[in-house]
């Protein structure tokens, strides 16, 4: 009778995998979810863009919390240091601050500052995550080497 083996590292590496999927599939979420919203608001449906803002946010809550427990699995489980998940990090910390400007704006109901935040800042902190941190992550998952040099 055969047997199917499945090593253990194989097993994280494949959940590893398909986190980062799960990462990307969501900034591709957030950015459709946004343009949405923004038309919402260039239709002045206020109410409309306001129950998006939250979906949006909590579509943001998933990614950190995801992206959060990859970085600590590849620190845990590859011996990745601090140096290795350095631009993650600034990127993470960098995306908190946006979304704590998007709390406040939307608090103070700040429209203009909250479209800034959403067409400019957030689009760009998470088309850095989408072209630099996660594939950085997925080749060193398959290397399972360092992630920088």
């Amino acid at each position: 009778m055969n047997q199917i083996i499945i090593e253990p590292s194989q097993e994280k590496s494949q959940l590893f995998e398909e986190a980062i999927s799960a990462c990307l599939l969501s900034i591709d979420a957030i950015k459709e979810k946004t343009d949405i919203a923004l038309t919402s608001f260039n239709k002045s449906q206020f109410k409309k863009f306001d129950k998006q803002i939250l979906d949006i946010l909590e579509t943001l809550d998933a990614f950190v919390r995801l992206s959060s427990v990859i970085k600590t699995a590849l620190t845990e489980n590859y011996n990745f240091s601090l140096k290795d998940v350095s631009p993650f990090l600034k990127l993470q910390f960098k995306l908190l601050t946006i979304l704590k400007k998007i709390s406040r704006a939307r608090k103070n109901n700040d429209l203009i500052l909250l479209l800034d935040l959403f067409d400019y800042e957030l689009g760009q902190n998470l088309e850095q995550f989408k072209i630099e941190v996660l594939p950085t992550f997925a080749r060193a998952l398959n290397d399972n080497g360092p992630l920088i040099n």
